[in-house]
């Protein structure tokens, strides 16, 4: 993968959850291991919803 495109996936949670199955699945990590990976799917989640709330308008 070409080097900038490999900077673009940090502002996708996709890249975090691939790193997380990655680690379950293939070496058997626990929690303590991926806190890194776990902190910025929250921050995402977070992000995401304060996005939502904001943007959201009510219809009548």
């Amino acid at each position: 993968m070409e080097t900038w495109s490999q900077y673009v996936t940090y502002f996708l949670p996709t890249r975090y959850f691939v790193n997380i199955l990655r680690a379950v699945c293939l070496k058997g990590s626990h929690f303590a291991d991926m806190t890194f990976e776990f902190v910025m799917l929250s921050v995402f989640a977070v992000a995401i919803n304060i996005v939502a709330v904001v943007t959201y308008r009510k219809q009548n």
